[in-house]
């Protein structure tokens, strides 16, 4: 027997991890109600087979496809900061990686498990208009998108502890006394920033690959150009070749004609 309450809790888990991720809505209505799983996803079969007879179907099914929207966004976001970030470690330390050795001089390496929390230090955004704030740093933008990219987006309380845990801004007042609500709107605006600079590095990319196809064309089509000539050379020395020879065929034929007094070649009656 299914209640409101029940009722709730399985439709707030929908609505929360989405139509498709039958675990995790078995899991939330488990712990709220303390049915069995078994009966849970027999529920839930029912329920997407006979849901249009339910009162008020259409508003249940609106706030389904509502929170499954903020998890595509949610997912969008965690691949454009991943994107970013690991572009940077690629362009910052892949040559460094690449070569022997472990370290730079005398400053060794760090470990490539633990890139993230140097990265963050030489970050660079190129903001738009309206998007630089003068109270925000590049190492502190920087900072807020390593830290997105490892508890998430959202998680601007885990993100305020870790800022007062770092001993780079020990003396950076400003920054550690801002409140969850604030790092939030910053990480918000971070945001735009990194997916505009995604767009940007994708369409250079595909200017570079058209080019380089465009490079390769004229290659062959020049190797092409020069592979022509050398192909009718030989026709041509073959023609002159035989020229001289049918000359002198005709030259031998006509250095002996036939006289009108050869009696070889007038037979006697």
């Amino acid at each position: 027997d299914w209640s409101k309450k029940d009722f709730k809790v399985f439709c707030s888990g929908l609505e929360r991890y989405g139509r498709y991720n039958i675990f995790n809505v078995v899991k939330v209505v488990v712990s709220e109600t303390g049915k069995e799983e078994a009966e849970i996803k027999r529920y839930y079969v029912a329920f997407w087979l006979n849901y249009r007879r339910i009162n008020d179907w259409k508003k249940v099914i609106d706030k389904v496809e509502k929170g499954e929207k903020k998890i595509l966004r949610l997912r969008q976001i965690r691949d454009a900061i991943q994107d970013l970030v690991e572009r940077h470690i690629e362009e910052k330390y892949g040559d460094l990686y690449s070569k022997e050795g472990n370290s730079v001089g005398e400053n060794p390496l760090p470990p490539r498990n633990q890139l993230l929390y140097y990265c963050w230090q030489t970050m660079v955004f190129n903001y738009g208009v309206g998007q630089k704030s003068r109270a925000y740093s590049d190492q502190e933008d920087g900072f807020l998108i390593c830290m997105m990219h490892r508890h998430g987006y959202g998680a601007a309380e885990r993100i305020r502890m870790e800022i007062r845990r770092a001993w780079q801004f020990r003396f950076n007042w400003y920054f550690k006394s801002r409140s969850a609500q604030d790092l939030q709107k910053r990480c918000d605006i971070l945001v735009k920033v990194v997916e505009k600079e995604n767009d940007e590095s994708r369409k250079k990319e595909d200017k570079e690959e058209v080019k380089v196809e465009l490079d390769e064309g004229k290659d062959k089509a020049l190797q092409l150009s020069s592979q022509q000539p050398s192909e009718d050379q030989p026709q041509c020395m073959n023609g002159l070749s035989k020229s001289p020879n049918t000359h002198s065929d005709v030259v031998e034929i006509d250095s002996n004609p036939v006289s009108a007094g050869d009696s070889s070649s007038h037979p006697t009656l």
